[in-house]
């Protein structure tokens, strides 16, 4: 029975902790890119064909991820808000509002 009381407070909860794990993948991926593109200067030729296209998929995982991410975290602010008027008993509202908030300053985090 608490489980069913506290479900979209749990949705939410999972969704923000996946939102930001994706994002957190995205910046790896980001990362990667720039990593593969420094090593591309030093080397000639066909090679730094091979590593630009490398470093294009780094770039499209990355911003698959990172989109993936956004819905993930949409969808639990969303679950959120429907918890937080039906008056949901949740443990901490604290949580969820704070994930939230470390996925948007996550945003803003360039590589």
């Amino acid at each position: 029975m608490q489980m069913r009381q506290r479900g979209f407070y749990l949705a939410s909860l999972l969704l923000v902790l996946l939102a930001v794990g994706l994002r957190c993948g995205a910046l790896g991926s980001y990362s990667q890119n720039v990593q593969t593109h420094a090593r591309a200067a030093t080397v000639t030729g066909e090679q730094r064909k091979a590593m630009y296209g490398e470093a294009d998929r780094f770039t499209a995982r990355g911003s698959s991820l990172a989109l993936l991410g956004f819905c993930l975290a949409l969808a639990s602010s969303i679950c959120l808000y429907v918890s937080f008027r039906r008056r949901e008993r949740a443990w901490s509202w604290l949580v969820p509002i704070a994930l939230l908030l470390l996925y948007a300053g996550l945003m803003f985090i360039q590589v």
